[in-house]
């Protein structure tokens, strides 16, 4: 009688064991689908963002070419003042991105993927 009951317990035991690995590998993935989720979204709207912004720096750079080139009476001046000053903001951004940029980027993102829910 006691080694037929523990014949049950271990396998009720092992198909317990069973259960829990396969509900915890698929609240794992549950998980990292919400990770993919979260992140997706946050790209998503840094990238529509950027692309009005683009939009608003690009028409604002023709304004202000030209309003530079009716001061100086030459547009290619106008123009050119305004690359020269992309071209500076240019070589700082790339002087600058390892230590500025790619930190907060990834400090964003791994804030995104540590970042607990408030139902939790």
């Amino acid at each position: 009688m006691n080694e037929q009951s523990f014949g049950t317990y271990a396998k009720e035991f092992k198909k317990d064991i069973s259960t829990y690995i396969e509900l915890r590998l698929e609240y794992t993935k549950l998980l990292a689908y919400e990770k993919v989720a979260k992140v997706s979204a946050v790209s998503l709207s840094f990238v529509v963002i950027l692309f009005f912004a683009f939009f608003a720096f690009f028409f604002l750079s023709f304004a202000g070419g030209y309003y530079i080139g009716t001061i100086t009476g030459n547009n290619a001046l106008g123009f050119g003042i305004i690359s020269l000053v992309y071209i500076v903001l240019l070589v700082v951004v790339l002087a600058l991105r390892k230590t500025y940029f790619e930190k907060v980027i990834i400090e964003k993102i791994v804030d995104v993927l540590m970042e607990e829910d408030e139902s939790n």
